[in-house]
């Protein structure tokens, strides 16, 4: 009885590690942090805000996104704490 237990318990970590490998080890999304607003011309195109928050915030930079205040569309940069 002990023998089936502990080849459960061995193909269970096994299909687990095998799970975590072909979807790539976990990684935090720590681009969260918001750096400021970038102008750009109107409309806000993802191409030109990432280029603007590139510019504007180098290395702390990791995305850069329009969105709407109100009526208003926005470039938002965010980056790394």
């Amino acid at each position: 009885m002990a023998k089936i237990s502990n080849l459960a318990c061995l193909t269970t970590t096994v299909l687990l590690v095998l799970l975590v490998v072909s979807n790539g080890i976990p990684k935090s999304n720590a681009c969260h942090t918001f750096l400021g607003e970038c102008e750009v011309p109107s409309p806000c195109t993802e191409t030109s805000c990432e280029a603007c928050c590139l510019s504007k915030s180098g290395p702390l930079h990791c995305d850069g996104v329009c969105e709407l205040e109100g009526t208003e569309e926005h470039c938002h940069c965010y980056g790394q704490p």
